[in-house]
């Protein structure tokens, strides 16, 4: 499609242990608008790769300091009465980093407790003046996938299916749902501020072109016959931060 941005869901997690008092893990989801915040998404991400061990991420909360320039940023705190408070002190902790580019996600699955979540998040959403937003926790493209999607979730964890248990979800819900569906379940300001971040996402794939590194070109030469005259294929182009910045 062309008109798709990148989006990374990451966990941000303290590197070390903080002790109870310390700051809590996070949760968000980052949305590229155009080319330049793709770019500082792109290097967020590759940073949190290098951070850990080949397969996983590993990002701070000292990673997010003027990282996501340009970005738009959902934030899906856990529902949690008992821990209004660290949420209120995490929401205002993104809010000032990402001032009027931050929503607080609402995901509603209906796994037996939207009513209250949806609540929750809305009053969390009025006490830290944070517009709240329909989002799907989409996994699948549709529900019919769901075996699939257990199979996958198995297989990562390295378990039988049978031995899986809650690590599988409970229905098909996290799938790409009807318009009709999505508004049987979500108030309509939740789904009108998902269409006012698409309008904000202008960013389009085809942007994407490889650069050939500038300090490796003679003055008055291009790329391609040096690669013949050294006899090396172009380098393949990768979407990187080089690449996108």
């Amino acid at each position: 499609m062309n008109a798709l941005w990148r989006a990374s869901c990451v966990p941000i997690r303290p590197r070390k242990s903080l002790g109870q008092d310390g700051p809590s893990q996070l949760k968000v989801v980052a949305l590229a608008t155009d080319r330049a915040s793709y770019g500082a998404l792109s290097r967020l991400i590759s940073n949190a790769r290098r951070a850990t061990r080949k397969g996983c991420y590993s990002l701070a909360r000292t990673d997010l300091e003027n990282a996501l320039p340009g970005c738009l940023v959902l934030w899906l705190p856990r529902v949690d009465k008992a821990g209004l408070a660290r949420q209120e002190q995490d929401g205002r902790w993104l809010r000032e980093r990402f001032t009027g580019n931050l929503w607080i996600g609402v995901e509603l699955t209906t796994c037996g407790h939207d009513a209250r979540r949806l609540e929750l998040l809305q009053t969390l959403g009025k006490t830290l003046q944070l517009p709240c937003v329909a989002a799907g926790d989409v996994h699948m493209h549709r529900r019919s996938r769901r075996a699939l999607q257990d199979v996958l979730t198995a297989i990562r964890l390295k378990q039988p299916l049978h031995a899986a248990g809650y690590a599988l979800y409970p229905n098909g819900e996290r799938s790409l749902r009807s318009l009709q569906r999505l508004r049987e379940l979500y108030p309509a300001p939740l789904l009108a501020e998902t269409v006012s971040i698409a309008e904000r996402c202008t960013f389009k794939l085809d942007e994407l072109r490889y650069e050939y590194p500038e300090e490796i070109v003679p003055p008055g030469e291009t790329p391609t016959p040096i690669a013949g005259r050294e006899g090396r294929p172009l380098p393949c182009a990768r979407t990187s931060s080089m690449n996108c910045a």
